[in-house]
């Protein structure tokens, strides 16, 4: 609580508040200092009250002198890495070096992808994947079929190991499922007979599921665990022991410059039907705002919130483009002809990321023990609805807009 009062009062009265701390922490240095001399402890009081009078008559040239500091220290830093900088010879522009440039780009997009060894695809003559992209053919089943040939052909030893063993994909707990349902192109609600309704029990999304829990463990050539998440998984394709990993985009930064060939794809569309559906998460950045007292404060809020999305909208994406895909001439023209794929097929599904329904499909599909999603989704679906309506209301969203 303490925090949060402190925060809006920094809101409201900005520099005004320091003055008024100072004020506080010199009429208790007062206090403090009048009771160490009550008390016989006269030096100590003494002290106090100097720092009291400094402190009241003397804390704005303290502050300003701490800034001071702070901002000399800033210029030295910035020159010394720009000094740096100039001095680095850059003798081509290759995806390492283009990843560390861009990596807090990147970031920003946490959208699911695919990492693939494009020795290994190369090795045994098989098709590019990003071949079978772009003819519109890297479906799940095409990507299944790639998982099993390269993992009969990878030498491990068999003991499940994901340290030691080799295997044709490596499964994030996260990613995999998530990307999944999105794979179907399938949304959480649709407007039908006049009202909302559930739309993730269907043949379709039911179908992903078996199919993908099959590939993490019936395959055989899948390695999934709960706690081995991307990072192990990076090290692991590191090392030569993975085939395919589902990653974030902001993963390849840490591949690039490795010395390892690989590639990055969106994940696999679920059939030939329909376009790719790249998963993109929203908890990746989270924004907090005030609550929201009047109607004057929401209206205010929201035209301040919304400026700040245009000018990223505005100012970072184009640095994005810019900075990774704009170097068409790189050696690895494939992966970013996919980056752009992947952006360009992001989707936010808002009765995905305000209900239950992620949560439910990702703990079905990874238990092999669980039944049907129309059995686990039936706990969920009508307050799914609910709460979504609830917050769309709050939205003052229309009835039949887009879901």
């Amino acid at each position: 609580i303490a925090l949060v009062v402190i925060g809006l009062l920094f809101i409201i009265y900005k520099g005004g508040i320091i003055s008024i701390a100072m004020s506080l922490i010199g009429i208790t240095l007062i206090v403090l200092g009048i009771i160490d001399i009550v008390k016989k402890r006269t030096v100590s009081g003494v002290v106090k009250l100097v720092f009291a009078a400094l402190v009241m008559l003397a804390g704005w040239l303290f502050i300003t002198l701490a800034l001071y500091i702070l901002g000399a220290f800033l210029l030295v830093a910035g020159v010394t890495q720009l000094v740096a900088l100039s001095k680095t010879k850059i003798k081509k522009l290759t995806l390492s070096v283009i990843m560390h440039i861009a990596q807090p780009i990147i970031y920003i997009l946490i959208a699911i992808c695919l990492f693939f060894n494009r020795d290994m695809i190369e090795d045994l003559e098989l098709i590019s994947p990003f071949d079978l992209v772009r003819d519109n053919k890297w479906t799940f089943d095409q990507f299944e079929e790639y998982v099993v040939t390269l993992y009969s052909n990878m030498d491990g030893d068999g003991t499940g190991s994901l340290a030691t063993d080799s295997f044709g994909y490596g499964a994030d707990y996260w990613c995999g499922p998530h990307a999944t349902l999105f794979s179907t192109g399938n949304p959480t609600v649709v407007w039908e007979d006049e009202e909302w309704q559930f739309s993730l029990t269907n043949d379709r999304v039911g179908n992903a599921m078996f199919d993908y829990r099959d590939l993490l463990f019936s395959s055989g050539a899948t390695y999934f665990s709960p706690t081995d998440r991307i990072d192990k998984l990076a090290q692991a394709f590191l090392g030569g022991r993975l085939a395919f990993f589902d990653g974030v985009l902001g993963t390849a930064a840490t591949l690039a410059g490795t010395g390892t060939n690989f590639g990055v794809l969106p994940f696999p569309k679920y059939d030939r039907r329909g376009e790719y559906g790249t998963y993109g998460s929203v908890g990746a950045n989270v924004y907090a705002v005030m609550r929201n007292t009047s109607a004057e404060n929401a209206e205010r809020i929201s035209v301040i919130t919304e400026a700040l999305a245009y000018g990223g909208y505005k100012n970072v994406l184009p640095l994005y483009y810019e900075t990774v895909l704009a170097y068409q001439q790189l050696e690895d023209e494939g992966s970013l002809e996919m980056l752009k794929i992947i952006h360009d097929t992001i989707r936010i599904d808002f009765g995905y990321f305000y209900s239950k329904a992620g949560s439910t499909f990702q703990t079905t599909v990874t238990d092999p023990t669980a039944g049907s999603l129309s059995q686990a989704f039936g706990e969920v679906e009508e307050a799914a609805v609910l709460h979504l309506l609830e917050t769309w209301n709050v939205l003052d969203l229309e009835e039949g807009g887009e879901e």
